[in-house]
């Protein structure tokens, strides 16, 4: 149950992200200045959420 849990915040997460990296994606005037991408909200979002998802359909497919 809890891995059923932590997937359904994932997907929630990712889908956050992918609004998030729209949104800032449509108001950036500037696409050549990328630094730091990686500590922006919408990566973050995307990288955790990813993360999570992975994680829990492993747990969920290696339960014995």
């Amino acid at each position: 149950m809890l891995e059923i849990g932590i997937l359904i915040f994932g997907i929630i997460l990712l889908i956050l992200g992918k609004i998030s990296l729209n949104k800032y994606e449509r108001n950036r005037t500037d696409k050549e200045n990328n630094s730091g991408v990686f500590f922006q909200l919408n990566t973050l979002l995307l990288y955790s959420g990813s993360i999570l998802v992975i994680v829990s359909l492993i747990f969920l497919f290696n339960k014995n």
